[in-house]
């Protein structure tokens, strides 16, 4: 490996991790390539003075962090002749459109349309908010309404018991309240097209951490990737605010996305016919998955799939009575559908196990 590429390498590595590690970066830099300390100052000192990384404090609590290379907000007045595309060409192109590369722009692109046009469209509020950073390593947007709130819109448009049921409802994918004007993919697939999505409305916000994500999710651990969904966040947010970080280095293509949701047996290629549902989202407190009831409501709208990945990931026990209603009289009432279970417990295991052979 050449001097130069070496160099380019630690770079790209400090840049990548320095959010997980603001305090102890030297350490960890110094143990991936071998070098000494003295040699990952010399690199640290030339991101900082290069403007890519920034300090506080000095010597051994000396802490380092992405500097935002542009940052930009503004106010949005909501009504028939906003439109998203015309948003983003206006303020967002000329801040990305040769700066990032190509991928990176098309999946900042079609998140802020996607998510701009929900607030158009369902918040219900006359004011929007942009705000837009960027560092070396990460693209955040965030579009802020005061409107109605999105989980509060989904739970009385589907007569649901609960706002938990709404984020539950929009992890599954192909879920709208205006089906005439929208497919109900784009909080989906905008959701897995970031490294980090989130969704605050109220006190509950539901997140989903990319399992592919790089940089921008450096942060979180192996263990915290997938979704999320938290409840009293120690603030009330009034209408909906959604937060979307992209890595500027993902390799992420959005027709290899739209793939990975394509059922094998599709007839129109990238059509969303595969799902990945967060079993636990369906889980509240200390309660656990046990009855038909609950099984009904996670299977709802199960029918608009030809494949529906059912992962028990945090979800350590089901009963009998609602493995039985998923795995056998749903399956035989829909055998056209595919039900796969995923990271599944010995005990959930077992309990689907015994439903489709009984002794």
């Amino acid at each position: 490996m050449s001097k130069r590429s070496k160099t380019e390498k630690i770079r790209a590595f400090i840049l990548g991790i320095v959010r997980a590690h603001p305090h102890d970066i030297g350490a960890v830099a110094a143990t991936e390539f071998e070098i000494s300390s003295r040699a990952v100052r010399y690199h640290l000192q030339s991101l900082v003075d290069d403007g890519l990384l920034e300090t506080k404090g000095k010597t051994s609590a000396k802490t380092y962090s992405l500097a935002w290379l542009d940052d930009f907000h503004t106010d949005l007045l909501v009504n028939e002749f906003l439109e998203e595309h015309t948003v983003w060409t206006e303020y967002l192109q000329p801040r990305l459109s040769g700066v990032v590369p190509k991928n990176t722009y098309e999946i900042a692109e079609y998140a802020f349309g996607e998510m701009l046009n929900n607030a158009i469209d369902h918040s219900e509020s006359s004011t929007a908010t942009i705000r837009f950073v960027r560092t070396a390593a990460t693209i955040s947007l965030v579009i802020e309404d005061s409107g109605v709130g999105i989980f509060k819109k989904v739970k009385e448009a589907c007569g649901l018991p609960e706002e938990h049921d709404a984020i539950f409802e929009l992890s599954k994918g192909k879920f709208t309240t205006d089906p005439a004007r929208h497919s109900g993919e784009g909080i989906y697939f905008t959701s897995r097209m970031c490294d980090d999505f989130s969704i605050y409305s109220g006190r509950l916000a539901f997140t989903h951490i990319r399992k592919l994500g790089d940089s921008a999710t450096a942060e979180f651990d192996d263990n915290q990737r997938g979704d999320w969904m938290f409840e009293d966040i120690g603030r009330n947010v009034d209408g909906t605010a959604v937060m979307m970080g992209i890595s500027t280095t993902t390799e992420l293509k959005i027709a290899e996305l739209y793939e990975e949701f394509a059922s094998s047996e599709s007839d129109n290629d990238h059509a969303f016919s595969k799902t990945h549902v967060p079993i636990k989202l369906a889980q509240y407190g200390d309660g656990s998955l046990v009855s038909r009831s609950q099984a009904k409501r996670i299977l709802s709208r199960f029918d608009r799939f030809k494949t529906v990945v059912l992962d028990f990931t945090d979800v350590p026990f089901i009963g009998q009575a609602f493995a039985d209603q998923i795995f056998r009289v749903f399956q035989n009432e829909h055998p056209e559908i595919e039900l796969i279970p995923a990271n599944t417990s010995p005990l959930v295991e077992g309990v689907i196990r015994r439903v489709l052979s009984p002794e």
